[in-house]
């Protein structure tokens, strides 16, 4: 829990540091206006990657802190780049290679992150499942109160929240991910290696996608098995 607590402070400090570097004027309106969107992209990129990160930990201690840093990362910079457009993104690139080159392992890495996160929760959708019907069985026979039950959907409800967070980052990343390849297959110009590079960044972005939908599946599952015990 001590753990989760300091997961949860590091993704509030880098949103708190990316507003106040918001707030900073530097006298342009325009650069001020670029700075305050992307930093408070930032902010909101490294509160959905903590989210994501802390799912993939699996409730693993020694794994939370590792899990949860490497997902703010990735959510600080989508919500960076969701916040200064994707033609920012482009530029910071030298050739139409590099960026496919760099597009591409950024988005393998993503899907790593989020199979990580749909690992665990295919076992957390599971257990809760397992857990629900153990204390509706002790509560017909008198051994468990209803107020064990709510117990229970406290903990569902909030890993549907953090599942529902991270499909949102999620979402975002494809978006860019997706018009980033467009913009390169247009190209009128493009030689055999980039071709087979671009083949190379589409394979992955569908491979984000079948992620996503797993993601939507469980937490959908939570919100069943949330609403089951409402009920």
């Amino acid at each position: 829990m001590r753990m989760l607590s300091k997961t949860v402070k590091i993704s509030a400090i880098i949103a708190l540091s990316t507003f106040l570097f918001a707030c900073v004027t530097t006298g342009d309106q325009k650069a001020d206006n670029e700075a305050r969107t992307t930093a408070g992209g930032i902010g909101w990129g490294a509160l959905i990657g903590g989210a994501l990160g802390a799912l993939a930990s699996g409730g693993d201690k020694d794994k939370m802190a590792k899990y949860a840093a490497l997902g703010a990362g990735i959510g600080a910079a989508i919500g960076g780049v969701v916040g200064s457009e994707v033609a920012k993104r482009k530029n910071a690139y030298a050739s139409q290679e590099a960026l496919l080159d760099g597009e591409t392992a950024r988005t393998a890495e993503f899907v790593a992150e989020v199979s990580n996160t749909n690992k665990s929760l295919r076992q957390d959708v599971a257990n809760y499942k397992r857990e629900v019907d153990s204390l509706n069985e002790k509560i017909s026979m008198g051994y468990a109160s209803s107020n064990d039950l709510q117990a229970h959907l406290t903990k569902v409800q909030t890993r549907q929240k953090q599942a529902s967070t991270a499909l949102e980052g999620v979402n975002k990343e494809l978006k860019v991910a997706r018009a980033m390849y467009a913009d390169a297959k247009t190209g009128k110009t493009r030689s055999a290696t980039a071709t087979k590079k671009l083949a190379k960044f589409e394979s992955g972005i569908a491979a984000l996608e079948r992620e996503k939908k797993e993601l939507e599946k469980y937490e959908r599952e939570l919100l069943a098995i949330g609403s089951a015990i409402s009920y």
